[in-house]
């Protein structure tokens, strides 16, 4: 049966702590995230011959791919992405997931 929201989105969301404000915040991310940090591949997939920079997973879901890089992105900017996923996760063989996105948020550190 798939999910369902209720009017209060509120409703079955875990809650946590703001670590800028140290208030509690209710999650609102509409699916799991799962906690794998593997290597990822980048480009500018607008540009036909643009040059390809690694990074590595923090976090991904079904809706998209939390990443770290050295690379200067900004938001908006088109993706494509290609992350391997190892022996361990799929018991059988090396699974190559290609996928074409956009930069929504930044995180400077």
């Amino acid at each position: 049966m798939p999910n369902r929201l209720v009017g209060d989105r509120s409703i079955n969301r875990p809650r946590e702590r703001d670590c800028r404000t140290n208030r509690e915040r209710t999650e609102q991310r509409k699916t799991r995230r799962y906690d794998l940090s593997l290597l990822v591949i980048i480009r500018d997939w607008r540009v036909k011959e643009s040059l390809s920079c690694n990074g590595k997973t923090r976090d991904i879901s079904s809706r998209g791919v939390y990443f770290t890089t050295d690379q200067n992105l900004s938001p908006g900017a088109a993706l494509d992405i290609t992350l391997r996923l190892p022996l361990e996760v799929t018991r059988d063989s090396e699974v190559f997931i290609r996928a074409r996105g956009k930069v929504v948020r930044i995180e400077k550190k």
